[in-house]
């Protein structure tokens, strides 16, 4: 993740440190060009859903804290949201 930009290092070691209901991390991170890409594990669990969405609220505020905002996108299988910088829209 060295090359990835400051932001998206600051977001994925905020969502790395969230908690999670079953204490797993539910979710990996990619960048696609400006933004940042949020894919499933393969073993889900039932609370998998909600722990996504603690670690988009986590990688969200690690962004804003990097000084950039954005927002979360909903993708179709395999990518669950991808987060677009504010400057990238």
């Amino acid at each position: 993740h060295d090359s990835w930009p400051a932001w998206a290092q600051e977001a994925i070691a905020a969502a790395r440190l969230a908690p999670t209901g079953a204490n797993r991390q539910p979710c990996r991170f990619h960048m696609d060009g400006d933004v940042l890409v949020m894919t499933t594990v393969e073993k889900a669990y039932w609370t998998a859903p909600i722990d996504r969405g603690i670690a988009m609220l986590h990688a969200e505020l690690g962004a804003a804290r990097a000084g950039v905002p954005g927002h979360w996108t909903a993708r179709p299988a395999g990518d669950v949201a991808r987060f677009v910088p504010q400057s990238a829209s």
